[in-house]
C-alpha cells in the first residue's frame, strides 16, 4: 500500500520522505523568497505626516476565505469598515518610523517587531478604551492610529481598499520576476 494516501481504514497518511534539495531547486526556492521579500506594502498611517508605516503583506487564502465569512454573517451596520479594519490587521507584519517624511522607514523597536497592540499604544500614548483593564484589541489599536483623520471609518476603508489592489496583482508580480518575465 501506499502510504501517502489514506487506507480504507481511516488512517492518516504520513507524509512524503523530503526530497533532497538540487543546487537547481535549492536556486529557484531562494530567487522566489527574495522576491516574495521585496512585496511588502507600506501603509502610511493618515494623520501622522508620513512618519508612521504599517508594513503589511499578504494575508492568504485561508485568512481571506474567514474574513469574507465574517462579514457576510455580520449583522453589524459598521461590517464593511470592520472587514477592511480585519485585513489590515490580518496583514499587518510591523509598524515602523521614519525621523523625516520620506526617510529611511526604521522599527520602532530594535528588539522585536511592533505590531498593532498595547506595546504600540503605549509607545504612541495612543488613547484606546479597553475595558476591565484587558489588553486592547488589534481593532481598537487600528482605529485610534487613524483616529487622527478627519474621518477613520473613510481612511480605514480607503486603506483597506488599497491594500487589496495592491495584494490583488501582488502573487502574478512574485511569479513573473521569479520567472524573470518583468
Amino acid at each position: 500500500m501506499d502510504e501517502t494516501y489514506p487506507s480504507s481504514f481511516g488512517e492518516h497518511p504520513t507524509a512524503p520522505a523530503p526530497v533532497e534539495d538540487s543546487p537547481l531547486l535549492a536556486a529557484v526556492r531562494a530567487e522566489r523568497a527574495k522576491a516574495a521579500e521585496r512585496h511588502v506594502y507600506d501603509l502610511d498611517v493618515p494623520g501622522y505626516g508620513g512618519l508612521l508605516v504599517l508594513r503589511l503583506g499578504p494575508v492568504g487564502g485561508r485568512v481571506g476565505t474567514q474574513l469574507r465569512e465574517r462579514w457576510i454573517q455580520s449583522k453589524s451596520p459598521d461590517k464593511d469598515t470592520n472587514l477592511n479594519a480585519d485585513t489590515i490587521i490580518a496583514a499587518c507584519q510591523e509598524a515602523l518610523g521614519r525621523v523625516e517624511q520620506g526617510g529611511e522607514l526604521v522599527p520602532l523597536d530594535d528588539e522585536m517587531p511592533v505590531r498593532l497592540d498595547d506595546e504600540l499604544v503605549r509607545m504612541l500614548h495612543l488613547n484606546v478604551d479597553s475595558p476591565n483593564g484587558k489588553p486592547p484589541t488589534a481593532r481598537q489599536v487600528l482605529f485610534a492610529l487613524f483616529d487622527a483623520t478627519h474621518d477613520p471609518d473613510l481612511a480605514i476603508a480607503r486603506a483597506g481598499g488599497e491594500f487589496m489592489e495592491w495584494a490583488s496583482t501582488a502573487d502574478s508580480q512574485i511569479s513573473e520576476e521569479a520567472l524573470g518575465e518583468s
